[in-house]
């Protein structure tokens, strides 16, 4: 909104959020940042109940790092940068004490666009920890499917799923990988032509179901808001790629 319309009393608002959550992560000291503990985190290496801690840590990354590419705000690259550390270090952590697959396993839960955020964060920094990181959250046992035109996305979990999508794409834009805009394509084109209602949106009750046959999962449950919001994201991007323009920053 402040973009749209360079408000006085909105960009105090938001610096004011970013100044208060700065004082928070100060006064953690570790470069963590949410209001819930790391100790959720604690549960998802584990692979014990715990429900989504990276979803929210996504959108608090992409909200700071958005006050620094759309409002210049530098505090806020400096706790996105912290914050992309720290979890740098659990997630070589996880995969030092135990393995790669048990890395790849505490992502079955809802980990937002982790991989998207991390993406368009190196883009600044140029750091290659943050580049990493950002391959680790590319989910292969989804996005391998999608790499060889599989239409197996049925029983997948959509709201999981998409902004990892969206990732690839950024994953594209950064590093020119073309196998990551194949999987874009790919993704795309099975939505459009085999799991998507008449309204546009995808999905009953946050799944995918078999292609082609939708009308039997007609509820109230139908294209949940989330699952809109984050195809609407991955659809200017497909057209962006198609185009052989970058768009990093504009997300």
């Amino acid at each position: 909104m402040w973009a749209s319309t360079h408000n006085d009393t909105l960009r105090a608002k938001m610096s004011s959020v970013v100044d208060v959550l700065y004082d928070c992560q100060k006064k953690m000291g570790t470069g963590y940042l949410s209001a819930f503990p790391s100790e959720f985190f604690d549960r998802a290496e584990a692979l014990t109940t715990v429900w989504a801690p990276y979803y929210t840590i996504h959108k608090i990354m992409q909200g700071l790092l958005d006050q620094y590419t759309v409002a210049g705000n530098s505090k806020a690259l400096e706790m996105v940068v912290e914050m992309a550390n720290y979890f740098s270090d659990r997630v070589k952590n996880v995969i030092q004490k135990y393995s790669i697959e048990r890395h790849w396993a505490s992502l079955n839960e809802e980990t937002g666009g982790m991989n998207d955020v991390l993406y368009q964060l190196y883009t600044i920094t140029d750091d290659l920890k943050h580049l990493t990181l950002a391959h680790l959250f590319d989910k292969p046992c989804f996005l391998g499917l999608l790499a060889v035109q599989a239409d197996s996305i049925s029983g997948f979990h959509s709201n999981t799923h998409i902004p990892v999508v969206v990732g690839a794409q950024m994953r594209y834009e950064v590093t020119g990988d073309v196998i990551y805009k194949q999987i874009a394509t790919s993704f795309m084109d099975m939505i459009n032509s085999s799991h998507s209602y008449a309204t546009g949106g995808t999905s009953a009750g946050e799944f995918w179901s078999d292609p082609k046959r939708l009308a039997a999962t007609l509820s109230a449950e139908n294209a949940e808001s989330c699952t809109t919001y984050n195809m609407l994201k991955g659809f200017p991007q497909l057209i962006q790629m198609d185009k052989g323009n970058s768009i990093c920053g504009l997300l």
